[in-house]
């Protein structure tokens, strides 16, 4: 990240960020909390701020912000990537606003995460998904603009395409639900994996499509992923929310590959699979962005 040197190695990162922005512009305060962003200090932090910008690179803080967020009412700008993938939107903006377990209601199993060593993301892509969520926090707190509320927005530096979705808020959220199990905020257990397992790439999948080789193609988006971006070839949808209990719908001794938008998620539907005695389950490893771009003339 480009607030950062090589003689800051060793330094505290907060207090290196915090001395940048003051040498850039001293007309601003900054205020640094030199500890690890936690269940036990989200709320009392937040209680001093008006909008919540999360810079994270991990599922248990990413969910920890989106709880604190909505349990505090103060709207979240999040910000993810990944590889060459990278991720914008406002959670919890207003009453109506969805939160971030709208649309990932679970943390990621332990185990099912690439570690971040082995995933890797290409620097350039945090800057335009920073500046996006700047973009964002600049729009919120000056009240212009249509705000990312309510859209899920991608960008894939790869293949130079920028898509989004619409959100809504999901009434049996766990969170934000008219039936809440979430009321308080507490620290969600997520661990990489240095194992990568049987990922496939797109144009290996697409390859495998194109030779008529026997594979059954298992959606597991929800349905608006799905009515927002349809598969250009024949599936088979089973949410992955459903999949545990789903699985005996596919033959075991078939060849499976998993699929959904960035490929977290597909990871985790072939380690269900896997752990429910298919022996040939795999997963597209890069997303479903990728695959849509070799399908171009076709969508």
């Amino acid at each position: 990240q480009v607030a950062f040197t090589q003689n800051d190695l060793g330094q505290p990162k907060a207090e290196v960020l915090a001395s940048r922005l003051r040498e850039m512009n001293t007309h601003i305060e900054v205020e640094v909390f030199n500890d690890r962003f936690s269940a036990t200090n989200a709320e009392k932090i937040l209680a001093n701020y008006d909008v919540l910008v999360d810079g994270s690179d991990n599922f248990a803080t990413r969910y920890l912000t989106n709880d604190a967020s909505y349990l505090t009412k103060t709207p979240l700008i999040f910000g993810a990537v990944s590889r060459f993938q990278g991720q914008v939107s406002i959670f919890n903006a207003d009453e109506q606003a969805p939160c971030y377990r709208c649309l990932f209601p679970d943390e990621p199993a332990v185990g099912t995460i690439l570690n971040c060593a082995e995933a890797g993301v290409l620097g350039a892509l945090t800057g335009v998904i920073g500046t996006l969520q700047a973009a964002e926090c600049l729009k919120f707190i000056t009240d212009i603009g249509e705000l990312a509320s309510g859209k899920f927005m991608t960008y894939d530096l790869l293949n130079a395409n920028f898509s989004s979705f619409k959100l809504k808020k999901d009434k049996s959220c766990q969170l934000c639900g008219e039936k809440p199990g979430i009321t308080e905020l507490r620290e969600a257990q997520v661990q990489c994996s240095a194992e990568i397992g049987t990922a496939i790439g797109a144009d290996d999948l697409k390859a495998i499509l194109d030779a008529d080789e026997a594979l059954i193609l298992l959606d597991i988006r929800e349905d608006a992923e799905r009515d927002v971006f349809p598969l250009p070839v024949d599936s088979i949808h089973i949410p992955l929310s459903e999949l545990s209990t789903r699985s005996s719908e596919i033959a075991d001794d078939l060849l499976v590959c998993t699929v959904c938008q960035f490929g977290e998620r597909a990871r985790k539907a072939r380690l269900i699979l896997e752990k429910n005695g298919h022996s040939k389950a795999l997963h597209l490893s890069d997303g479903l962005d990728s695959f849509f771009v070799l399908y171009e003339d076709q969508v």
